[in-house]
């Protein structure tokens, strides 16, 4: 059968599986990808967006492939833009059309009750989309799979997760390079794993670890063999002639067995810099300097906040402060650049809790901060704090589920006024490891400083962004960005000459 995936922005790697996994079966699959030129969050210009649309081109790849199926990766944030773009689908063809992702996973009632929606896909899709293309769409028992029949929904359960994960083939990335960028062939995002074992209120993998574990999966976290996680850095390495890896599991690093022989075998066969994540009350000194010497040029710890008592009763992490200076000063001690993150707008955050949190963060002085203002996703822990402490309502909640919320930005979702504490704080975030430590200290202190630094205007922010990047050695950050929108401006002009020349 033939299938076509239809992604937005950026390159989806649980695509990539489903793509090569039913391509090792005989399937054909293909991409259909909108950049979203001058509609994302960081670049929204409602005058331009609509010249970028991509309806009537896919429309036409559409009937020029005529695919048996039609799918849809699906986020909070890209929930709206694929039932816009399904919808339109729907006004030129009868093609059946499948939802997925972590919003079908997580509210599957609310996405499966759209009309331009026939099935969706629960939980990991590669064994479900697999019988549900064999049986040529006819098999409406298939479990992980909801189905329309008529006016009633065929809810099946979900299946057991795959504990063997070696056994699906390397990601069809391939399909994603020929629209992309070569920024993202020449550092591709790499998944060792798949599953964290923390169960985090603003986080939806506690939903999806909840609702596996209900199935009956009793294992939710689980580990690539070290020989099959090299195989595929050898291939991307020698076929896609990739140079840095940025390695995105949750938490990397946190068997150190399996690390060991991870970095003695990478030192041999791949010995490229990679990045990775981790977390601060997993990771040990011996976890760094084996990073350090596998060639790990940068470490994220998710931290979130600095105030311990905001962390383990709002968010529940339960790391403590000792965790994250105990292993910062590892990550100086082996000279392994390391980044914190950070949300704002958390409930129960006050003035006292930030400054608590800014002098923790002070006090280990990371190379980059990446803060973030708090996004609520449906079904998470954290709404119901939200809701007890008057900050959603029911209201919201809707808006939320049907992914209507301002994307990146809590708060205000029903243009309610409410204190917005990223705008006021971000900067003393983010500019905290270029700013002298005695000067963050005398901020902290002096009340007049404080309120000074949080009303500087927004290029303030933006100028302290490309500073600390600069410093920390990940500048590239803002020319990828750059450089990738102008690769997708270019594709487009390029498209439109190409057929101003056919017609000539």
């Amino acid at each position: 059968m033939k299938i076509a995936f239809v992604c937005s922005e950026d390159k989806w790697l649980g695509v990539s599986y489903l793509s090569s996994y039913l391509k090792q079966h005989g399937h054909t699959t293909y991409l259909l990808f909108d950049p979203m030129l001058f509609n994302k969050a960081y670049v929204r210009i409602e005058g331009l967006k609509n010249l970028f649309n991509k309806e009537k081109e896919f429309i036409e790849r559409l009937k020029e492939i005529k695919p048996d199926l039609i799918g849809f990766p699906v986020l909070a944030a890209n929930y709206q833009w694929a039932l816009n773009m399904a919808a339109f689908f729907k006004q030129y063809l009868d093609t059946p059309i499948i939802f997925g992702g972590p919003h079908a996973t997580i509210i599957p009632d609310e996405v499966i009750s759209n009309p331009q929606v026939d099935m969706i896909a629960v939980g990991e899709a590669e064994e479900a989309l697999l019988e549900l293309v064999n049986t040529e769409l006819k098999n409406k028992r298939i479990d992980s799979i909801w189905f329309k029949e008529g006016k009633d929904i065929i809810r099946n359960r979900l299946r057991i997760l795959e504990s063997n994960i070696d056994k699906y083939p390397f990601p069809d990335d391939g399909m994603f390079y020929e629209q992309l960028p070569p920024s993202y062939r020449i550092t591709p995002s790499v998944i060792t794993s798949r599953g964290c074992p923390f169960s985090c209120t603003y986080c939806g993998n506690q939903i999806m670890q909840k609702i596996n574990r209900e199935a009956g999966s009793a294992i939710w976290v689980r580990q690539r063999s070290v020989a099959n996680v090299l195989e595929e850095l050898h291939w991307r390495k020698h076929v896609h002639q990739s140079r840095h890896f940025v390695l995105m599991d949750d938490i990397f690093s946190s068997n150190l067995v399996w690390l060991r022989d991870f970095v003695k075998e990478y030192k041999k066969r791949i010995a490229l810099p990679f990045n990775c994540l981790a977390h601060p009350s997993v990771a040990k000194e011996e976890t760094i300097a084996l990073l350090k010497e596998a060639g790990c040029t940068f470490i994220d710890f998710g931290l979130q906040t600095g105030c311990a008592f905001i962390r383990t009763t709002i968010l529940q992490r339960y790391e403590k402060n000792e965790d994250v200076i105990r292993i910062t000063r590892a990550c100086k001690k082996h000279k392994l650049k390391f980044a914190l993150d950070c949300i704002l707008n958390l409930p129960g955050d006050t003035e006292k809790t930030i400054k608590e949190s800014l002098s923790l963060f002070n006090s280990v002085r990371p190379d980059m901060v990446n803060c973030f203002p708090l996004a609520y996703l449906p079904g998470t822990k954290i709404i119901d704090i939200a809701k007890d402490r008057g900050i959603l309502n029911d209201a919201d909640v809707s808006l939320i589920k049907r992914g209507r919320h301002i994307v990146y930005f809590s708060l205000s979702l029903n243009q309610r006024k409410q204190k917005d504490d990223y705008r006021k704080y971000s900067f003393l975030f983010v500019a905290l490891p270029v700013l002298p430590k005695k000067l963050m200290e005398s901020i902290l202190k002096w009340s007049a400083l404080f309120r000074i630094s949080c009303c500087l205007p927004r290029i303030f922010l933006v100028m302290a962004r490309v500073l600390v990047q600069l410093k920390s050695g990940f500048w590239f950050i803002f020319s990828n960005v750059a450089s990738n929108e102008l690769f997708y401006l270019r594709n487009y002009f390029f498209k439109k000459t190409k057929c101003v020349v056919k017609k000539g």
